[in-house]
């Protein structure tokens, strides 16, 4: 590079990782260690990718897709009833209404290319951490 220069990189940088939630992580794991299978995921494998998206976590030999809703990220109803119409403060090109939609079009895809779809709330795995003592020590 030449001398009294900046140099401009992309925003994620050159070679961006895809962002996952240690919530979900742990999700996974626990599914896993449920039901005795092999989930790929984030730390075991890398995030499978089907069509153009990536998979937070996939069983091969059921070909179920799990799916962590973070409920900020995926515009969860529940979470942010008030602020359906409101522009995203992170994500400026959407609402949270289109986010949430956006995440059901996904489950939707995914069921019509015929994979069995297993997701849990961001809200729900905070109340189960919560209730569920043994669900609570391992996630």
């Amino acid at each position: 590079m030449p001398r009294e220069t900046v140099a401009i990189l992309p925003p994620e940088g050159y070679s961006p990782e895809r962002k996952y939630s240690i919530k979900a992580l742990r999700w996974l794991r626990w599914i896993a260690h449920e039901t005795n299978q092999d989930i790929r995921h984030a730390r075991n494998g890398g995030e499978m990718k089907i069509a153009h998206l990536s998979i937070d976590g996939y069983n091969m030999n059921m070909q179920t897709v799990y799916e962590f809703y973070g409920c900020f990220w995926h515009g969860c109803p529940e979470c942010y009833p008030n602020m359906k119409l409101e522009e995203h403060p992170v994500r400026h090109d959407c609402t949270f209404q289109q986010l949430y939609q956006a995440t059901q079009d996904r489950q939707n895809f995914l069921n019509e290319l015929g994979f069995r779809v297993e997701h849990i709330w961001e809200h729900d795995y905070d109340r189960r951490c919560k209730e569920d003592p043994e669900f609570g020590a391992f996630a």
